[in-house]
């Protein structure tokens, strides 16, 4: 799979309008799907295969295994605790990451052509990415239908919570980048980036507040600090 760590970036940096619950699955280049749950900023769920998700609920993030039908559950705000814990050379190893892969120079030239994606109609655009590792092209279809636009406010609000998780100022950086970039495109959301994420279907039904919650008998993972160590 080769989406690379900045244009997912942009996909989730993506502005939307509006408050509903919104399902959409999307297809991966490669193979594979996910799925996108969306009631407000504040109940969020992504599901991938096998029966793992991740659950954005209220305040809190959490990362859910399906483990042999056990649900496990990590705690994002530890993983973050940890990974301070861990310092130095985790935090220079992602912050190269993303400096080879973050947008310095983006721009979006609409082809004059339309395309239907999923029964949506959007237009079709140019994107120019220019990184650390030289210029990209690539092509994105862009639809302003208000249920394409509350699925991209769902990666849009992830996106926001997981830069917050890792604290690395250079992932940071990008985001914020890439947020005033993509204002330029207005209310609306991506039907699909190349052929590397297509979405295959848009649902609008009333989702149960249950399904963003930890399911009765989940465990909590329990992640120790690890004070100093690779920070010295």
């Amino acid at each position: 799979m080769k989406l690379k760590i900045g244009l997912l970036a942009l996909f989730l940096a993506f502005p939307a309008l509006s408050l509903a619950d919104v399902v959409g699955v999307w297809a991966m280049k490669g193979g594979g799907q996910f799925k996108v749950s969306y009631k407000d900023d504040a109940h969020i769920r992504m599901d991938v295969e096998g029966g793992n998700y991740v659950l954005m609920a209220g305040a809190k993030t959490y990362m859910v295994m399906n483990q042999g039908g056990n649900l496990m559950a990590m705690d994002m705000d530890q993983m973050s605790g940890m990974m301070q814990s861990l310092g130095g050379m985790m935090n220079q190893q992602m912050g190269q990451v993303a400096k080879d892969h973050s947008a310095e120079d983006v721009s979006f030239k609409k082809t004059g052509k339309t395309e239907t994606v999923s029964g949506y109609k959007g237009d079709v655009y140019r994107v120019e990415v220019k990184t650390a590792r030289g210029v990209e092209a690539h092509e994105m279809v862009w639809s302003n239908h208000s249920d394409i636009a509350n699925l991209q406010k769902a990666f849009a609000k992830m996106g926001e919570r997981m830069a917050k998780i890792v604290q690395n100022p250079e992932m940071t950086k990008g985001m914020n980048f890439a947020n005033q970039q993509v204002k330029l495109m207005g209310a609306g959301g991506a039907l699909r980036y190349d052929q590397d994420m297509v979405i295959q279907s848009v649902e609008k039904k009333s989702v149960p507040n249950s399904a963003y919650e930890l399911p009765p008998g989940t465990s909590i993972m329990q992640i120790p600090a690890i004070p100093g160590m690779m920070g010295r």
